[in-house]
């Protein structure tokens, strides 16, 4: 496995190194850490690990915050492992070793605020109210 002396002296600079052990056998994993779980962020971070991982012959790694079983397939068909905060993950290598858990909620939900309030139909329902104009509701919605 590369040191991480030996990988700072290349032209590459890997967020994670993990080495880890099982039943006898050593695997190396090289890893990019990413702070969110979008599906672009996951898709990058994959890309980028798996260069890592071709230049250094071991294994690339993907960890973010939250995973869904969606991303940890896409993860599985790349051949790629991940692992986020909250306890899902694959770990992944090829024709030896397959661990895949998922169903543990995200302990770390993202949240944004609109940017523009008061543009398109984020601002329709309060119009009608701020502006004075009448509004006919359809019977189904009918106020009482």
């Amino acid at each position: 496995m590369p040191t991480a002396e030996s990988i700072e002296r290349g032209d590459i600079e890997p967020d994670v190194l993990v080495q880890t052990s099982w039943q006898g056998r050593t695997y190396a994993f090289v890893g990019e850490v990413k702070r969110y779980g979008s599906d672009k962020s996951v898709s990058e971070a994959a890309e980028q690990a798996r260069k890592y991982a071709e230049r250094l012959q071991v294994n690339p790694l993907v960890i973010v915050p939250w995973l869904s079983n969606e991303q940890l397939l896409s993860l599985e068909q790349r051949n790629i492992s991940g692992v986020d905060l909250c306890g899902n993950g694959i770990v992944l290598v090829p024709g030896e070793l397959l661990v895949f858990r998922t169903g543990l909620p995200n302990k770390f939900p993202t949240s944004s605020l609109m940017r523009r309030v008061y543009e398109r139909t984020s601002s329709l329902v309060d119009s009608p109210f701020c502006c004075g104009r009448n509004i006919t509701l359809s019977p189904k919605f009918s106020m009482r």
